[in-house]
């Protein structure tokens, strides 16, 4: 989220936003700047007109960044903490992967993972539905 972007833009990989508006179409092609996002309202460039265009506010863009700070803390300690559970039931690279369960540290319910053999990676996921999950 970024203050002022419109909440439903996507990103520019996308050809609709999620509001279903084609970015080609609203932007005829790039005759016109993008009304979604701030870098596409500058300069004496003409901006597409859209009905669905509703910018988020600065609290919201807060609040999403403490969200996401949030988040990133939550899973650098779940990270450590599957590193050390697997190393305590004799995780070695090279040899077998292995499997095991922590309690999430952002919201107490289970959190499996798998950790390769092959580099050491972890792949993980919370039963809580949208709380923590990564591969990497």
């Amino acid at each position: 989220m970024q203050e002022g972007n419109c909440r439903h833009f996507n990103g520019i990989m996308s050809e609709v936003c999620e509001k279903d508006v084609s970015y080609k179409v609203l932007t005829n092609k790039n005759e016109f700047g993008l009304p979604c996002i701030s870098s596409g309202r500058t300069g004496d460039r003409k901006v597409a007109e859209c009905e669905h265009f509703s910018p988020i506010t600065k609290e919201e863009d807060e609040a999403s960044e403490r969200e996401s700070k949030e988040r990133h803390e939550h899973t650098t300690v779940a990270l450590a903490l599957c590193v050390e559970d697997s190393e305590s039931k004799g995780f070695k690279k090279g040899e077998v992967g292995i499997a095991g369960e922590i309690d999430c540290p952002a919201c107490g319910k289970k959190l499996t993972y798998e950790r390769s053999s092959l580099n050491g990676h972890i792949r993980a996921a919370c039963e809580t539905l949208d709380c923590l999950r990564w591969i990497n």
